[in-house]
């Protein structure tokens, strides 16, 4: 019998503060009247928005956009793969649409019938789509490309109904590596995989005041540290886990309970997003500390009809987009921060690596970590045979936090590791170069 523990709101626990600065969000023009619900850039300037009625491609930060494929009536998955490639699920008719020339022309790549809600790919090959089939709402289905995109095939069909929580499909996928897998439903499960999603297995059941909450994504950065979100109207639903998934504590974030959690972006185990819509107020916020305490960086509604945020694409350490009903797309530049920070608010009390961002990137990535005192670190490269290949930091620091940028331009496609050594810290992350 797996643990969890779902507890209300504990001040012990969760500590959620509303900062006083909103964060800083410039508001994008968009010229065209649409609900735009997904989000997807494939470098800081060429990205793509999905809406109910077309998909919408800009190539220059969201300054301007272009109008490109024909939604039914709407759709909810969107993946942009490179800056000439994407794909999305038209959710009405049950099909996949993909574009490999910047959008110009859209071709239907699948067409079995599925609702699809999320794709995530492990390279520029091989990726998974997730959702259910239109005829079941009993039943999950996961599907997988190994060109792309080009070509999908179904690799499991999961009956998930588990006692009251029965009916949904799988909302949300998480990838770690080529095998361990997690997956989310509507109605507050959470599965596992460890065969690159042939198969899966219950692991446990998000329920907040005994009541199975709807779960909407789920985000793991390696096998141990994980989120999930989501909630109905006036339950914004947390639950972390820090066991890959053994046990979960789950909330009501209470600050937040007037909209359900749409999404959670986490770019290390420290730092993320998260954005919310419903009834009453929407949010976006920000944790510097795994999920423990939010920081409010709503921008400022004015003048504008809006009903929530449904998206979020991280696209480094400082640039992000979102998107919002009726027509509504912010981006930062700054990490979300506001112009005026006080960055030595903050005291560093320890040694931390972060894991890279974006991964997998091509060609370039940041690697931030940081030192509570001065001393010399060393941060190298490797490849999976242990072979040293490049050395990225090799000098004295003082306390403080840094970040590198690593073009990997001419190294090959792979799976690298990156290890830091400060004093008697050592610590090694993995990273994944596809070109």
């Amino acid at each position: 019998m797996k643990y969890f523990k779902s507890v209300l709101l504990s001040i012990a626990l969760f500590s959620f503060l509303t900062q006083p600065a909103r964060g800083q969000w410039i508001k994008k023009n968009f010229p065209f009247t649409d609900n735009l619900v997904k989000v997807s850039f494939a470098s800081e300037n060429v990205g793509w928005v999905l809406g109910n009625k077309h998909i919408y491609r800009t190539s220059d930060s969201g300054d301007n956009w272009v109008m490109q494929d024909s939604v039914w009536e709407f759709g909810i998955a969107l993946y942009a793969l490179n800056d000439s490639t994407a794909l999305y699920g038209d959710y009405s008719r049950g099909i996949i649409r993909r574009t490999s020339d910047r959008g110009a022309t859209w071709s239907t790549v699948d067409s079995s019938r599925y609702y699809i809600y999320d794709f995530k790919f492990i390279d520029s090959s091989t990726g998974f789509a997730v959702g259910g089939l239109i005829s079941s709402a009993d039943t999950a289905v996961v599907e997988k490309t190994t060109d792309g995109g080009e070509t999908w095939g179904t690799i499991s069909q999961v009956f998930i109904g588990v006692g009251s929580n029965k009916n949904f499909d799988f909302e949300s996928i998480s990838l770690v590596d080529a095998s361990t897998f997690w997956a989310v439903t509507y109605g507050g499960n959470i599965y596992k995989s460890t065969d690159g999603g042939n198969n899966w297995a219950f692991q446990d059941s998000i329920r907040v005041a005994d009541a199975g909450q709807p779960l909407r994504d789920i985000q793991f950065i390696n096998a141990d540290s994980g989120w999930a979100v989501g909630g109905i109207a006036g339950d914004a639903v947390m639950a972390i886990t820090t066991d890959g998934g053994a046990n979960w504590t789950s909330s009501i974030l209470s600050a937040y309970s007037s909209g359900s959690i749409q999404e959670i972006h986490m770019t290390d185990s420290q730092t993320g997003w998260f954005v919310s819509k419903s009834n009453g107020a929407s949010y976006l916020a920000k944790t510097t500390d795994g999920g423990n305490t939010w920081q409010d960086q709503t921008p400022a509604i004015q003048n504008i009809t809006f009903d929530g945020f449904q998206s979020m694409s991280v696209v480094n350490d400082t640039v992000s987009y979102v998107v919002g009903d009726f027509s509504n797309v912010w981006k930062t530049t700054t990490d979300g921060v506001t112009a005026v920070d006080n960055t030595g608010s903050a005291k560093i009390t320890n040694f931390y690596l972060a894991q890279n961002y974006p991964n997998p990137f091509n060609p370039t990535t940041v690697i931030r970590y940081q030192m509570p005192k001065a001393g010399f670190v060393s941060i190298k490269l490797y490849d999976i045979l242990g072979r040293e290949v490049k050395t990225l930091v090799n000098e004295s620091k003082g306390a403080g936090s840094y970040n590198v940028t690593f073009n990997a331009e001419n190294l090959s496609s792979g799976v690298y590791i990156y290890q830091m050594k400060a004093g008697g810290f050592i610590s090694s992350k993995k990273l994944v170069l596809m070109k």
